[in-house]
């Protein structure tokens, strides 16, 4: 009896490891994906401010009628597609969780944890991780509600880059159009 429990419980430490691990690297894969909107904001910050220097300082200096209106429909266009890519990418960075109803049952996600007061929290806890079944079903509820945060991060993160794309090529175009009609 004694090596059965023993390998019920080894199975139930390996299930725990690997539904840890899993969780551990979707939070490393969200990260990721928060770091790439950083860039993408960065990226936007430096570009528009230069791109708004430019403009304001050589728009006032083009002859033809033509050329401002090239210009400006250009460095619209830029910053129209600037715009959506900083929304998407500010979506991304934005912590947000799903609430959900308090699970008295389950309490690994972060609306879970504390929903009921501290006392009755702390109670619910360690009858939670007492029970290795129970912690298992816990965790994979986690990685499962984690991985549809870090799927909807990837999304949106994707959304932005290719909104940057045509912004990036607009505000090329604003800068040779400023050059050609200067």
């Amino acid at each position: 009896m004694g090596v059965l429990k023993m390998t019920s419980q080894n199975n139930h430490e390996k299930k725990l490891n690997i539904a840890l691990e899993i969780y551990k690297d979707i939070s490393r894969q969200i990260q990721f994906a928060d770091t790439k909107a950083v860039v993408i904001l960065a990226w936007h910050g430096a570009s528009l401010g230069f791109l708004f220097k430019i403009v304001s300082d050589n728009f006032p200096k083009l002859s033809s009628f033509v050329g401002k209106v090239f210009t400006l429909t250009s460095f619209g266009c830029g910053l129209a597609f600037a715009l959506l890519s900083l929304g998407f990418a500010f979506w991304v960075v934005l912590p947000r969780l799903k609430d959900t109803p308090c699970q008295r049952k389950c309490m690994f996600w972060a609306y879970h944890i504390s929903c009921e007061g501290f006392e009755r929290d702390v109670l619910r806890f360690k009858e939670n991780i007492a029970n290795p079944e129970r912690v298992l079903d816990c965790l994979s509820r986690s990685v499962v509600a984690v991985a549809q945060v870090l799927k909807e991060k990837y999304e949106k993160t994707r959304k932005s880059l290719l909104f940057l794309l045509p912004a990036l090529a607009f505000e090329i175009l604003t800068i040779l159009l400023l050059l050609v009609f200067s």
